[in-house]
């Protein structure tokens, strides 16, 4: 009986801080609605006098109502009664250990320790790592709370006098109440009691202020063996320590239970206050001792221990039992260190970053908070470095960055060493592990096989110099087995680039690339080079470069298929440029390295853009472009199309335009002409040519607002709808054709035949506010725009197309007379409807059609349901998505795509994933099944937790992409 009254108590307890919070009142107006959490290290709940209570130690935070309470520890007061069938209760919340309660709009009310009430009628959601059911009335957290909820009174130790010279302004803040409602209408309540202010006491020239406060201090008298005398206090109960980083060095603050601070022998301002507890100066403290949950914190470090002693006349520091933690810049997860010994080793100067390193003895580092992780890189002796630049005021100008080398190091799973390293380097900013990635399974064509990515400064045991991320990736099949690196550089903002060398063992000897293409001959060694730069230069001049070689011409579409597919080209140039304002100045040097690729080379080619250059007061604008420069057309070898040999080419193109303006409507004429030169033409002789056109565009805008139109389903509060007729007629003579050019540059050789033509449309907007009253915003509920393009002489483009305009380049548009249409819908802000279609009149049927659905219900679950038409190709395409999380540890994605038309019904791409979640680590099983290469694939991929744009990859035959974990 006694257990299960227990446990009822317990359930009772956990109900109150789980459910809801509120204090008795007649009536429920005042208490607070809204949903709150309740988080931190480690609860304990108990009965203390038949009430409810709990400590909550370590990173508490509570949020309510948009509001945020916070603090190192908390005490939880809980009383319940009844209205009206409503349950009210009432929380007394004491914060201490830098308690701060931060509103709504921003404002922040600080203190070291503080005591609110709140009233609540709403859910409290508690989200802590461990639970106690036990009595801790005697932690001292719970006294000290208990003492300020009594109202015994704290009285303030006297303070050494300090000379006006000496002494810092500090202002004293303001006595606050003994207890602060928290309320939805906050009221005041008469009881007040003075804070502790913290003196700040300026020490001797070169050092740096500090502030000390205990509860109890007594001063004690000592003699060196050298005869000289010095002052010991000796400090007990909630020992805080603030001590300013002064330059490039965050501040520090040190917490413990008791403290011994030793002052400067034979000073003559060395004395302490002391009566009885409350704040010192330590104008000449040389070093202090402590000890009982000792925590220090030093900008995002924090480091807890069982002991420790701080040198303030060499900067040093010792801990014993000592665990750092810091948040993970870019992944957003905890990263724990522990040792049996840390050594703080005074400041120093690297370049022009000031730091402070650690030394530490049997380290340990880890993401897991447990003292046996699940996984761990393990060090005899290691250094931990603070490499965040700060400003002259000791505040990051950066995302915070540490350091970590050590030596003798293992990788550990559950205690057990699978990998020794001589040494380790490791910058806490990336992956805490070196493996990034591990994959295994059947890769479809590419048969059985494990892919890894590794990060390889640390594989190498060093650590990646400042703005470079290197890869290297290691994948074995029954195909082949590739090799290779990814390395990404950024040295500052104006210097960039990508760097990858890959080398492949290919066991086969040949490709497949469907039914159509099965076993094309390769070769057994195989791989690629690319290197990708770009570069800020002065006097307002940028450069890049590429380079790129293949060993074959099927590799990038047989190892890298949505490169080869989607990807930029592959180029090996040099082009330089120069912009100011609105004009351009620029040289294209461009070649090939394989005689596979057919490439436009250049030797150089030279550019000059002009853009929206004003003339007569704003009546005029002009565009132009210029080229001048040798060119060569190089085709692939095979192929019965001719190559140009080196031909000069000079092309110019002007365009004026004369926007006016007639009631409402904007209408601008446009004239433009191009005037082009080549030495070599297809049938081997120099040929000029000469391109004009013309035409007017015309266009207007109207609305009307609907104040009246509400709507609770659609979220939509007043609407404006915006309505956009437009016209543009165009014409354009040229005496060449494309067929006489060697086509050495799209726009220029390509795409520039005779036509005349006119484009009708009409677009139409509908703008709403949306979201909660008193924070609203303007959002588009929807768009549907329509237009036709009706051209007199129409000609093919070579591959599916819907007719448009160019407005930039008139004559290069594509000419084919259609009858075009898009809309969107936002239906909320978590779920859009999309939908095309274009209606050939040529074929007087459908051409292209789409529409997509994607909807995210709740954070749990997502999904997308869509269709794609191409007439041309024959294919409607039907895909879905879904990705729905199920609980915390697993989640489920799927992928299907389906064609309706091609091959009379065809499954084009089947892909299945279950993800499970481990202590920061997702392992992901999955099926592909891509009839298009007739694949299929069986996988199981395993990821840490927080890896930024990560994706779970298909195999590497296939080319989908099922999921993103961010």
């Amino acid at each position: 009986m006694t257990v299960i009254c227990r446990y009822s108590r317990l359930l009772a307890t956990l109900a109150c801080l789980v459910l809801a919070v509120a204090a008795p009142a007649a009536e429920n107006e005042g208490f607070l609605p809204e949903e709150a959490i309740v988080s931190g290290a480690e609860m304990h709940t108990f009965a203390a006098d038949g009430e409810p209570a709990a400590v909550i130690l370590g990173d508490f935070e509570m949020t309510i109502g948009g509001r945020r309470l916070r603090g190192r520890d908390a005490v939880m007061w809980i009383s319940e009664t009844i209205r009206g069938g409503r349950s009210l209760r009432t929380i007394e919340l004491y914060i201490e250990g830098a308690a701060e309660i931060v509103e709504p709009g921003g404002a922040v009310t600080t203190d070291r320790a503080m005591l609110v009430t709140i009233r609540h009628r709403g859910k409290l959601r508690s989200d802590v790592g461990r639970r106690f059911d036990q009595n801790s009335e005697s932690l001292p957290v719970y006294k000290r709370a208990a003492a300020m909820r009594t109202g015994v009174p704290i009285a303030p130790a006297p303070v050494e006098p300090v000379e006006p010279e000496e002494a810092a302004e500090v202002p004293v803040p303001a006595p606050a109440p003994n207890q602060t409602p928290l309320e939805a209408e906050p009221a005041a309540t008469p009881d007040a009691k003075p804070r502790l202010p913290l003196p700040v006491r300026k020490t001797k020239s070169g050092a740096k202020p500090i502030q000390f406060q205990a509860e109890f201090t007594r001063i004690i008298q000592t003699t060196d063996a050298a005869g000289r005398t010095e002052q010991v206090a000796v400090c007990k109960g909630d020992v805080y320590i603030f001590r300013d980083g002064g330059e490039q060095i965050p501040p520090m603050e040190i917490q413990a239970d008791g403290a011994v601070v030793f002052t400067v022998s034979d000073a003559e301002d060395g004395s302490l206050a002391a009566a009885g507890g409350g704040a010192m100066g330590l104008a000449n403290a040389r070093g202090v001792y402590l000890e009982g949950d000792v925590r220090l914190t030093s900008g995002e470090r924090i480091i807890r221990g069982s002991r420790l002693y701080y040198d303030f006349v060499n900067e040093q520091a010792i801990i014993v039992d000592a665990v750092v933690s810091v948040v993970h810049p870019r992944r957003n997860i905890p990263l724990y260190i522990r040792a049996k010994e840390i050594r703080m080793l005074t400041e120093r100067t690297d370049g022009d970053v000031t730091r402070r390193d650690m030394l530490l003895t049997d380290a340990r580092i880890s993401t897991s908070e447990f003292y046996s992780p699940t996984y761990h890189i393990g060090a005899a002796r290691a250094v931990f470095s603070d490499t965040t630049p700060y400003n002259q005021a000791g505040e990051p100008t950066e995302a915070p960055s540490y350091e970590f080398r050590g030596v003798h190091s293992t990788v550990n799973v559950r205690g057990v060493p699978v990998l020794y390293l001589p040494w380790t380097g490791l910058r806490v900013k990336d992956a805490e592990l070196p493996i990034h990635r591990l994959q295994g399974g059947h890769h479809g064509r590419f048969g059985l096989g494990v892919e890894s990515r590794w990060r390889l400064f640390q594989l190498l045991g060093l650590v990646e110099p400042k703005g470079v991320n290197a890869d290297l990736n290691v994948d074995t099949y029954r195909k082949g087995t590739v090799v290779g690196t990814d390395v990404e550089y950024a040295r500052g903002a104006d210097r960039w680039g990508i760097l990858q060398g890959v080398y492949v063992r290919d066991h086969q000897r040949t490709d497949t690339f469907g039914r159509d293409r099965e076993d094309v001959p390769a070769h057994k060694d195989r791989g690629r080079l690319l290197w990708r730069h770009k570069e800020f230069l002065t006097d307002d001049w940028q450069l890049q470069a590429e380079a790129s070689y293949l060993s074959d011409k099927n590799f990038l579409e047989s190892y890298y298929r949505d490169e080869f597919w989607g990807g930029k080209e592959q180029e090996t140039l040099l082009y330089a440029r120069k912009q100011v304002d609105n004009w351009a100045f620029s040289a294209l040097v461009k070649t090939r390295l394989r005689d596979f690729q057919t490439v436009s080379e250049a030797y150089p080619d030279f550019a000059f853009h002009l853009v929206g250059e004003s003339l007569l007061d704003d009546s005029l604008t002009i565009f132009s472009e210029s080229h001048a420069g040798a060119l060569r057309l190089q085709q692939a070898s095979g192929s019965s199309d001719p190559g140009s040999g080196t031909t000069s080419r000079v092309d110019s193109r002007l365009e004026v335009n004369a926007p006016m303006h007639w009631g409402p409507v904007n209408i601008t004429p446009f004239l433009f002409g191009r005037g082009s030169y080549w030495s070599r033409a297809i049938d081997r002789t120099d040929l000029g040519r000469g391109l004009a056109g013309g035409g007017v565009k015309a266009n207007m805008s109207f609305w009307r607002v609907y104040n009246t139109i509400e709507s609770r389903v659609w979220d939509i509060h007043r609407l404006r709808h915006i309505v956009t007729p437009e016209v543009v007629g165009l014409g354009m003579a040229s005496n060449v054709t494309d067929s006489e050019l060697f086509p050495f540059t799209d726009g220029i050789e390509r795409d520039t035949e005779a036509f005349q033509g006119v484009r009708i449309g009409l677009g139409q907007r509908w703008q709403t506010y949306r979201g909660a009253p008193g924070d609203r915003r303007s959002v588009e509920f929807a768009h549907v725009n329509v237009y036709a393009a009706l051209f007199n002489d129409t000609k093919d483009p070579g591959q599916p197309a819907d007719g448009r305009f160019f407005f930039t380049r008139p004559e290069n548009s594509i000419t084919r007379n259609a009858l075009n249409g898009e809309m969107a819908v936002n239906i909320s802000d978590a779920s859009a409807f999309l939908a095309d279609i274009n209606y050939d009149l040529n074929d007087k049927e459908i051409g292209i059609a789409n529409f997509g659905l994607a909807i995210q219900r709740d954070p749990r679950l997502r999904y997308y349901v869509g269709s794609r038409y191409i007439d041309d190709y024959g294919s409607w395409m039907w895909t879905a998505g879904l990705n729905y999380k199920i609980n915390k540890r697993y989640e489920f994605s799927g992928f299907q795509q389906y064609d309706m038309d091609f091959s009379n019904g065809t499954n084009v791409l089947s892909q299945f994933s279950m993800i499970r979640k481990f202590p920061r680590w997702y392992v992901a099983f999955s099926v592909v099944i891509d009839r298009v290469t007739d694949d299929v694939s069986y996988l199981i991929t395993l990821w840490p937790e927080g890896m930024p744009n990560f994706r779970i990859g298909g195999p590497r035959a296939g080319t989908w992409a099922a999921s993103d974990m961010n």
